[in-house]
């Protein structure tokens, strides 16, 4: 794959203020891989979001933080690894879905083509 394709499906990872911008070069040079890291980018940046104001629930919730603060850094570790793998793939130019998620990211965000 050629690496102007390749531009906006590895830009969607590097922040969630950049994935407008890989949104909108996709939308200047259409190509799957692209559609499909996208997708994936956009749902693990969403899932980070979703974390950090869990986490900050937590924080606020002397109980809920006393029981399961333990299990942010864990998920926060998978989200990571997540992200990373995303990343790879697509560097790589591989439309491979993420682990665990990729598969509904895929579902969820199909406006995006």
């Amino acid at each position: 794959m050629k690496s102007e394709n390749r531009f906006a499906a590895v830009f969607g990872y590097i922040t969630i203020f950049a994935w407008p911008v890989a949104l909108i070069f996709h939308f200047m040079r259409r190509t799957g891989t692209s559609a499909c890291h996208l997708r994936q980018s956009l749902g693990v940046h969403i899932l980070w979001v979703l974390l950090f104001l869990l986490q900050t629930l937590f924080t606020y919730i002397p109980f809920l933080g006393k029981h399961f603060n333990f299990l942010i850094p864990l998920l926060f570790i998978i989200l990571l690894f997540l992200w990373s793998v995303g990343l790879i793939r697509a560097l790589s130019g591989k439309t491979k879905p993420v682990p665990f998620v990729g598969k509904f990211l895929q579902d969820k965000f199909k406006f995006i083509k």
